[in-house]
């Protein structure tokens, strides 16, 4: 996939190969995105193509996902009963 900067917000729709539309934020950092939405937004002067970053400059590029905590609620045991039950 292209990479380029974005000088302004550019909205892309995809249809008819698919029934989706993206956004995408204008950024002083280029950002990567399937070759279409890259081409239009050339065409409509929202962007500029850039050269592919080495890995190292990808790594930094890229924002660092963390995954959401997924911790599940606590469960103590009712000892009346023997069931388990939430607190």
């Amino acid at each position: 996939m292209p990479w380029a900067i974005f000088h302004k917000a550019f909205d892309f729709d995809y249809r008819p190969q698919q029934a989706a539309c993206q956004h995408v934020k204008a950024s002083a950092k280029p950002q990567q995105f399937p070759g279409a939405l890259i081409a239009a937004a050339i065409t409509a002067g929202a962007a500029t193509e850039t050269a592919t970053p080495t890995a190292d400059e990808k790594r930094s590029l890229k924002p660092n996902r963390v995954k959401p905590n997924r911790a599940r609620p606590a469960q103590e045991k009712d000892h009346d009963s023997g069931n388990i039950g939430k607190i």
